[in-house]
């Protein structure tokens, strides 16, 4: 992950975009009946499936660059009615994020605060309840 400083008061300059690292489900390690699936409304047309409690996605490789509270933004197509997922990093403690009924196909955007370290964190996505299909998962540092 790359930061950016700016320095520019009075100069002018202004900072149209930073590209945040995204990583596709369908490229996380699958645990449980959790499976790549087509999908025209995802991102890169294909998204994982977890279809049910127990069903895993784990990213090996996350790099952050500092260590410190990281948001997690992961994006949900299609959860079933009272779905959870649930996030942890390093085999830390579980955060559990309720996801709303939402209209076919409409991608929502739910977050998650975790504790990363400096370097290669290992994130992972657990199905706590109902089936849903995660597109993909960006992570990103709050400013202050």
């Amino acid at each position: 992950m790359n930061e950016l400083a700016v320095e520019a008061a009075g100069s002018g300059v202004e900072v149209l975009a930073v590209e945040i690292p995204r990583y596709e489900a369908e490229w996380a390690a699958f645990g449980g009946d959790a499976a790549e699936e087509e999908n025209p409304y995802a991102s890169r047309g294909a998204a994982a499936g977890l279809y049910g409690e127990g069903d895993t996605l784990r990213f090996a490789n996350v790099n952050v660059p500092r260590g410190g509270k990281y948001t997690v933004s992961v994006a949900v197509l299609n959860p079933a009615e009272g779905a959870e997922l649930s996030l942890a990093a390093n085999g830390g403690r579980k955060k559990a994020v309720k996801l709303k009924a939402q209209e076919r196909n409409a991608r929502g955007v739910y977050e998650a605060e975790l504790e990363l370290e400096a370097g290669e964190n290992e994130l992972v996505l657990f199905d706590s309840r109902g089936s849903f299909i995660i597109d993909y998962v960006d992570i990103w540092r709050r400013p202050g």
